[in-house]
């Protein structure tokens, strides 16, 4: 599977720009963060001394996405729980690696 994660995308009339950044586990011990007053993701590159894969990327990218489609839908007790925010960034990340396709769609 290639782990593409886009540059920027639009949830709900909102476009929601994706950076990478080297601070976020120096400055709060994070991966990821869904940064709602700024418009944007911002995943933990991969660094030196805090090795990450692409897929642990990928999977912090769609736990972020999560997080935004879960403050689109105005639900702040589902946003801040992590614990189902991550578990279903799991579900989606093995939904995607393990779908097999169709060789015809009419779609």
């Amino acid at each position: 599977m290639q782990y593409k994660i886009p540059k920027s995308f639009e949830l709900i009339g909102e476009t929601i720009k994706v950076e990478f950044v080297d601070e976020l586990i120096q400055d709060d011990n994070l991966v990821g963060a869904a940064c709602y007053r700024t418009g944007m993701i911002k995943i933990q590159k991969d660094l030196p001394g805090f090795k990450r894969s692409k897929e642990q990327m990928f999977k912090t990218f769609l736990h972020e996405v999560i997080h935004w489609m879960l403050h689109k839908q105005a639900k702040p007790e589902l946003d801040d729980d992590e614990n189902f925010v991550e578990i279903t960034a799991d579900m989606l990340l093995q939904v995607l690696k393990t779908a097999k396709y169709l060789k015809e769609s009419k779609l």
